[in-house]
């Protein structure tokens, strides 16, 4: 039998993490789909016990991020735009702020820039399949959200579209584990696109979480390589060549000339030293300040 003091804390939470979604937007629909499936009420009920909450902020724009102590509804004014303000999006950011706990280690706490970024990629499937798997046990049986990918091929600068959660249908078909299914969705997360980079900066997350490591923990050589070869520091798309084709533990074994990256500029013209630098020369870094022209986005 239940204490009052149980029953009280319960009214208490369930009244705090409904209050939570309404303020960021969540229709009566989703916050009933929320309430209504176990296992979905189980996480977000874990999170809030482990001092996490859902946070909104009112910005213009909609997005959202999740980690141990905060998931973040970023929520336009506009209530047609708060596409984030979702059932999806919660499970999908409870798998972030719930699972793969090493996806928060900081690069100082990884020997190469693939053991760091491995942790990163991980953490993203792990938030990818907890959203597959609660959108097919909600309750109310609304369709499972359509999520399309844009990824970039291992071998060179062409692109494809996949669709995650029909390949975790396919896979689970096919007798893999979860495990197996997590390694294959890092993978995918290695060659995506994320969101909000800027113009003339085309890396993927694998390519940012790379570099971001190297920036990080101070291994300067592929930096200070770039710098004697071609006078400047690199910019966003030469350190995409630089992470893709030619990194090797937490250096750049090939030699660096500028012919290496006359692909890259083909295919992305907006990433060129001319129309990122214009006539002037960007000077060389001073080794215990990099230059990092453009900043990384992660999800």
């Amino acid at each position: 039998m239940r204490s009052l003091s149980g029953w009280i804390a319960d009214h208490l939470l369930r009244h705090r993490i409904l209050s939570d979604l309404e303020e960021a937007g969540f229709s009566e629909a989703d916050c009933m789909a929320v309430e209504s499936t176990s296992c979905m009420w189980e996480q977000v009920s874990l999170f809030y016990r482990q001092g996490g909450r859902v946070v909104t902020l009112r910005d213009g724009f909609s997005a959202a991020s999740g980690a141990p102590d905060q998931i973040t509804i970023y929520r336009p004014e506009d209530p047609a735009d708060c596409i984030h303000s979702t059932y999806a999006t919660l499970a999908h950011e409870l798998g972030h702020a719930l699972q793969e706990p090493d996806q928060w280690r900081p690069p100082g706490d990884f020997s190469t820039a693939d053991a760091y970024a491995h942790a990163r990629e991980l953490g993203e499937a792990h938030a990818w399949l907890n959203e597959y798997l609660l959108c097919i046990a909600r309750a109310d049986d609304a369709p499972m959200p359509r999520l399309e990918l844009h990824i970039e091929n291992r071998e060179d600068f062409g692109t494809h579209v996949v669709e995650p959660f029909s390949l975790i249908v396919q896979w689970h078909h096919e007798g893999a584990s979860n495990a197996v299914i997590l390694e294959r969705l890092a993978e995918l997360n290695s060659h995506m696109f994320p969101s909000g980079m800027g113009p003339g900066n085309h890396k993927t997350y694998g390519q940012c979480n790379r570099w971001d490591y190297l920036m990080a923990t101070g291994h300067h050589e592929v930096l200070d390589s770039f710098s004697a070869a071609m006078g400047r520091a690199p910019l966003p798309d030469e350190q995409k060549v630089l992470m893709k084709f030619h990194l090797q533990g937490n250096c750049v074994q090939d030699p660096i000339v500028p012919a290496m990256f006359e692909t890259v500029y083909q295919v992305y013209p907006d990433g060129r030293p001319e129309a990122l630098l214009g006539a002037a020369a960007a000077p060389a870094p001073a080794h215990g300040a990099p230059a990092q022209p453009a900043a990384s986005a992660t999800m």
